[in-house]
């Protein structure tokens, strides 16, 4: 819930927006992103994607002509993912894909939004 209150305690200067201070808890381990996450989203901003690391339920939120895709790294030949993963592929009505290698990532969002829904 938004509210329009500026005082001390708003987390950013000049904005006139407060957040609700409610919190999620937080993991007791921070998940590790893998370690072709970076390379991953350098090559899809290079290619003119926009990209957002989300870390839940997926890893990246990426755009393209006016298209949004979700996208899971994985390491080559990591194929387990949580369960909490399987049962949102599972039931995600929109575009989500699993990913391994930037080229992966590139040819996925492109053959996506060329095709479109």
């Amino acid at each position: 819930m938004l509210s329009r209150n500026v005082n001390a305690q708003s987390a950013y200067v000049g904005c006139d927006y407060q957040f609700d201070t409610m919190r999620r808890s937080q993991p007791k381990y921070a998940k590790k992103a893998d370690l072709n996450q970076a390379e991953i989203v350098d090559a899809l901003r290079k290619a003119g994607i926009s990209v957002e690391i989300i870390g839940e339920p997926l890893d990246l939120l990426c755009g393209h002509n006016a298209i949004n895709i979700l996208l899971e790294i994985k390491r080559p030949g990591q194929k387990p993912r949580t369960k909490k993963q399987k049962l949102f592929l599972k039931n995600w009505k929109g575009q989500a894909r699993i990913v391994e290698t930037a080229e992966d990532a590139i040819n996925v969002v492109f053959k996506i939004t060329r095709k479109g829904w």
